[in-house]
């Protein structure tokens, strides 16, 4: 019996005992006496009361939301009404199938309910057009919440439910198998097929009296061929109708046609039906360049979707608030005027205490950050294999996998080892491995990743009961107690390694699997049903078929390395987050420093704006403000280059810049310019100390106080700023200077460094790591910060500085979600206090990655800009950017590579 089982068998235990009030002796008396009848391994017993334990401690947060008011609350009664069939087996199905914690299964209907409350009324006779949007994390259970949506949306009405997935069949298929398990309840590829006797799945095996109607299958996206031979048609049905169907021009052009042809009113104009419509992809923000995935003709098929029903709900799905619709637009009147735009609500998913996101391994003071593993691309020979700008890859040969690579399949390998040790042996186990969109990489790589896995079968096979010193001998026993040793994996094994080698090793890799995930012919479908009953091992390589919504179960050790520098695409792309269920001390993640600190960046990007909702609830603010919030957002920027960058040479964005730091992260790598940068500097220093006196400030700064701003614009004018800093752009924040009268006087600060003295400042350099790229420099790589935390301190008295730290600390009691324990920069500029130039004088440390002369002088800056006072006059806080795309098609928005024919992408 595995953990799961015994598990399963305790809580019946406990149910049946009505142990309401749970704690770890109450919990091990009840395994106690299950272990009277069920005979299990020690480990086995042990870690399901760890288990069982940790499941009772979960916490979970409150879902938040923004709406419109238009509409009168309806749920609540209707639900006191109506049969909820669909929603009683879907709750039985998460307890019993699903294994789900009780209190997780209360949210998430507490959670729907208040969803529910936000859509249209079926019931209603006038008709609705209702849009809102669902804000989630990635692989944070977005789908278990739209899925409970179905069921409880058929309880009460809706009787045809499309389902949107994005552009991927194997992503289509995925979702339509657990809308099978979850809603319908017969597998849909029998249940189109009348020579077939219906198989009962998931919540058909709890209740079988009554089914949804699936009108596309695991086996076959929308057909009107299909249908039209069997004769189905949406009023035949009494009970719901659901499409699962693909983003696709073609597929949703036959969907409309085949609705409009054979389902509407006399009239010929209208379906009388009410339709709930799930886009679970609004978050895709990239601009596709093949006909059947140009967003503009997929938007246009949606709404004429839309159009055919007298009463309609959109649901938009996002994993990130910087979200297509928000930010595709050209100009905000034609954000707020689109058709799919979430004008009715817009509600933020609430999170689980267990849950692993962005913020967990990424975050300021991350709990997971000790698992992840730098791919250090200078020494691994990777590049010599895939080149991020050539097309033509395999003009080189790889003969060996990169180290890092090979060190990532020994380490997945011990995962299976220490899992089947602690009793997890069905439990399904994967590894992903994500290194180009090219489907050619993909299949080149997954043969040299079957050899290499073969080669280690072969080692373990012949020599793991050697003993160790012997054993060792050999290329891969001895490459995997490297691993071993390297991340003390005794201590989470609870086991030498003696007896993982002897006695562990043999069925740990024997049954691993190579599968190529992606849309080409030879690629292999992933269907984890097929191993339910031993727990599938499964190393997938692949693409975008990995990045774009599937799930691989149990993932236990992802190795990442795209090029992709758009913090919206690789959000997407983190298929490590989500839930790591007795595991999450195994899971390790391997990537490059670059992609490493973009996702610290839009970590922090994306958590400031999800706050932003919480915000404007407290405040009653509706979602179009919300809407603005994310395109005036400074972050917004590079997203929206990217996304425009291969129709115009220009955009031009209204951006909020009050309340933020602004820092030039990229500086040029032309000699000239730092030398010139350098000497603008001086002089500017000079000035400075020739008309205001030096302040003695306590964080030891050079601080000069109460500068005219047209000192501020003469040095701003003649600095040079490397165009990749979007953020920074010279001519915008001169115009916003000069709009403000609050922005007259301004504090301006050297910071002091912990470098060699800077004897033309007065002040210590302050040591950063540099990284070359093109006719760039990256400051601290990445990580698009300049200077250290709390900089926006200067120019602030202690008194003041204390305050707005305890203000800080009081909010964090007041929002008990907040996890951000540290006061970020903006915290610090307040209304009412002068705008802060920062001047960084910095000094590159020696590990730098550079080709120019590291003695060179650096002189970066940073501008924090105070919270408008609206009696201020001149401003609301926002200026208008002009962005030249030219100058930054090679820069740090270069989109990936696009192939063609055999090196076609994913």
């Amino acid at each position: 019996m595995d953990v799961i089982e015994f598990e399963r068998l305790v809580k019946v235990y406990l149910d049946v005992t009505n142990k309401a009030m749970l704690n770890e002796e109450e919990i091990t008396k009840a395994a106690n006496q299950v272990r009277l009848i069920a005979n299990v391994e020690e480990a086995v017993y042990l870690q399901a009361i760890k288990n069982i334990q940790s499941e009772f401690n979960i916490t979970i947060d409150v879902g938040k939301v923004i709406e419109d008011h238009s509409q009168i609350s309806w749920y609540p009664m209707r639900k006191a009404e109506v049969d909820h069939y669909y929603w009683n087996r879907y709750r039985i199905f998460l307890k019993d199938y699903q294994s789900w914690p009780e209190k997780v299964i209360d949210s998430i209907d507490t959670t729907t309910d208040e969803i529910m409350d936000l859509l249209g009324d079926p019931s209603k006779t006038n008709s609705f057009k209702r849009k809102g949007l669902l804000v989630g994390d990635v692989q944070s259970g977005k789908t278990a919440t739209y899925t409970a949506i179905c069921n409880k949306a058929a309880d009460v009405g809706y009787k045809v439910i499309i389902l949107l997935t994005g552009t991927i069949e194997s992503l289509r298929r995925q979702t339509q198998e657990r809308i099978d398990s979850g809603f319908v309840g017969r597998k849909s590829k029998e249940a189109l097929n009348r020579n077939s006797q219906s198989m009962y799945v998931g919540v058909g095996g709890i209740d079988s009296k009554r089914f949804a109607m699936t009108f596309t299958s695991e086996i076959r996206d929308f057909s009107d061929t299909f249908l039209n031979n069997l004769g189905l048609r949406l009023k035949d049905n009494v009970e719901p109708v659901i499409f699962v169907v693909k983003k696709n021009k073609r597929t949703l052009e036959n969907l409309y046609n085949w609705l409009r042809s054979y389902n509407v009113d006399v009239n010929g104009k209208h379906i009388n039906l009410p339709l709930l419509m799930i886009d679970d992809e609004a978050d895709n923000a990239s601009v596709n360049t093949r006909d059947d995935d140009n967003p503009t003709a997929i938007n246009s098929a949606i709404r004429d979707l839309i159009s055919l029903f007298t009463r309609s709900t959109y649901l938009g799905v996002t994993a990130t608030p910087f979200a297509n619709i928000f930010i595709n637009p050209d100009a905000e009147e034609e954000m707020l005027g689109n058709d799919l735009f979430p004008s009715n609500f817009i509600y933020s998913l609430p999170t689980n205490s267990d849950y692993i996101g962005s913020l967990a391994i990424f975050g300021e003071n991350a709990k997971y950050d000790a698992n992840i593993s730098e791919i250090n691309d200078i020494d691994e020979d990777i590049d010599e294999f895939l080149r991020f700008h050539q097309k033509r890859v395999f003009d080189l040969e790889l003969y060996t996998l990169p180290t890092s690579l090979q060190e990532a399949i020994y380490y997945y390998v011990l995962t299976n080892a220490i899992r089947d040790k602690k009793g997890q042996k069905k439990q399904h186990r994967s590894m992903l491995i994500n290194i180009s969109r090219l489907k050619a990489v993909h299949r080149d790589l997954s043969e040299r990743v079957r050899s290499f896995v073969n080669s280690i079968k072969a080692d373990v096979m012949n020599y793991s009961m050697l003993e160790v010193e012997k054993a060792i001998k050999t290329k891969h026993i001895n490459g995997l107690k490297e691993v071993w040793d390297k991340f003390n994996l005794d201590a989470i094994a609870e086991m030498d390694w003696k007896e993982v080698q002897q006695t562990l090793l043999a069925r740990a890799t024997q049954p691993i699997e190579i599968r190529e995930i992606n849309s080409s012919k030879q690629a292999q479908k992933l269907d984890y049903t097929e191993y339910s009953e031993v727990g599938a091992r499964i190393i997938a390589v692949g693409g975008n078929a990995l990045s774009r919504g599937l799930t691989l179960e149990g993932l236990c050790v992802s190795y990442f390395y795209r090029n992709s520098k758009m913090y919206d695409t690789l959000l997407q792309m983190g298929r490590w987050f989500g839930y790591r269920p007795n595991y999450e001390d195994l899971f390790r993640v391997y990537m490059t420093r670059d992609a490493i600190d973009w996702f610290q960046y839009i970590t922090e990007a994306t958590y400031e704006l999800k706050n932003e909702i919480s915000r404007m609830n407290s405040l009653g603010l509706t979602p179009n403000e919300f809407g603005l919030r994310v395109r005036q957002d400074i972050n917004s920027l590079i997203v929206t280059a990217r996304n425009k960058m291969k129709h115009t040479d220009r955009i031009t964005r209204n951006i909020q810049i009050a309340g933020n730091l602004i820092e030039t992260p990229r500086l040029p790598s032309n000699e000239k310019t730092l030398l010139e940068n350098e000497k603008v500097a001086l002089s500017f220093f000079e000035q400075l100390k020739s008309i205001g006196e030096e302040q003695n400030h306590y964080r030891n700064e050079k601080l000069f106080k109460e500068i005219d701003s047209e000192i501020i614009i003469s040095f701003l004018s003649k600095y040079v700023v490397h165009p990749a800093n979007l953020a920074f752009n010279i001519d915008a924040l001169i115009r916003y200077i000069r709009s403000s009268q609050s922005l007259e006087k301004w504090d301006v600060a050297i910071p002091q460094g912990l470098g060699e003295s800077c004897e033309e400042f007065g002040i210590s350099y302050q040591k950063r790591t540099f990284e070359q790229k093109g006719d760039m420099l990256l400051v601290n790589g990445t990580k698009v910060r300049v200077g250290s935390g709390g900089c926006t301190k200067a120019g602030l008295d202690k008194g003041t500085v204390s305050n707005i730290i305890s203000e800080y600390e009081l909010y964090l009691q007041r929002t008990p979600e907040e996890k951000r324990k540290t006061p970020p920069d903006k915290v610090f500029l307040t209304e009412n206090r002068n705008p802060l130039l920062l001047l960084h004088v910095l000094e590159m440390k020696e590990e730098s990655k550079v080709k120019i002369d590291k003695k060179v002088p650096l002189i970066a800056l940073g501008i924090g800009l105070p919270l408008v006072n609206r009696g201020s006059g001149g401003t609301n806080g926002t200026i208008q950017y002009v962005i030249n795309l030219v100058a930054l098609r090679n820069g740090i928005i270069e989109p990936e590579d696009e192939g063609d024919d055999f090196y076609d992408v994913d």
